[in-house]
């Protein structure tokens, strides 16, 4: 019966004993030995060992939530608009406002 070989831990082995080997390098030297990788699979076994090329920068952030720039029409007033944002947000929501100001029709 043949023994299970942790890949991750083969790979990061490896890295430590030559740090200057490239991810095809590591992919090759361990498949002489047996050990069947790929090089996604390395790059995520390195990911956060100190040291390797292939370092996590950490997780992006997305623009900080805040209120939503008002689209201004050509030719109506700025303070229309801001009467109109205040009725929404005053209805609650947009097809709030639209019921109400279908009384009107």
């Amino acid at each position: 019966m043949k023994k299970e070989v942790n890949k991750s831990q083969a790979i990061r082995d490896l890295q430590k004993k030559n740090p200057q080997l490239s991810i095809s390098d590591i992919v090759a030297q361990l498949g002489k030995s047996g050990i069947v990788v790929t090089p996604s699979h390395v790059y995520q076994a390195l990911k956060r060992v100190p040291g390797s090329k292939t370092k996590s920068k950490g997780k992006k952030r997305g623009p900080k939530p805040g209120p939503r720039a008002a689209k201004v029409s050509s030719g109506v007033p700025q303070d229309l608009l801001a009467s109109m944002q205040q009725f929404v947000s005053s209805a609650g929501s947009v097809d709030r406002a639209i019921e109400i100001l279908s009384v009107f029709k």
